[in-house]
């Protein structure tokens, strides 16, 4: 039998395909909320690491990507990790690995801070509400304790690709 010579995935992901809905109806802060760190930053029911950057996106590219939502695109995949050890606090759980830009565009339309095509989210009615909760929004949930690894794969996710060029622009 010949050698496994490859290295082993270092992110073993389980890919829940969640809808927008999800999101919408998360809690800020879960009602254990007095367990975790009080200077901890909360965005959609999942907190945000350590070495997680600032929030960069500009006003555009929120809106850019809630009008690829309701246009029916692709929106990428979130990656979340979900550590548990029953009741004993963990300070990785429910830590945003990738995707804390398209969840603050999410938020702040939710919020009401922009318009997305001539119309704020507390506009819409019934019916838009429900199509913009059930778009899909898929979320790769990983189970991993070790900061050291889940930088890792941070870095790995974000700082892998090459910007584009405006002369390379569509």
């Amino acid at each position: 039998m010949e050698p496994y010579r490859l290295p082993e995935p270092i992110m073993r992901a389980s890919t829940s395909n969640f809808t927008m809905g999800h999101l919408v109806h998360q809690n800020e802060h879960p009602r254990d909320a007095d367990l975790w760190p009080p200077t901890q930053e909360w965005l959609l029911g999942h907190r945000m690491p350590p070495f997680q950057r600032p929030p960069v996106w500009s006003k555009r590219q929120a809106i850019r990507f809630i009008e690829s939502a309701w246009l029916g695109l692709h929106l990428g995949t979130y990656v979340v990790n979900r550590v548990d050890r029953g009741s004993m606090f963990v300070k990785e759980d429910l830590w945003l690995i990738d995707g804390q830009q398209r969840l603050r565009a999410v938020k702040a339309y939710l919020e009401d801070e922009f318009a997305v095509f001539g119309f704020r989210w507390s506009w819409l009615n019934g019916l838009e509400k429900r199509r913009f909760d059930n778009m899909s929004f898929a979320c790769a949930l990983i189970h991993e304790g070790d900061e050291t690894k889940l930088r890792d794969l941070y870095n790995r996710l974000n700082f892998g690709g090459t910007s584009h060029k405006k002369s390379e622009r569509a």
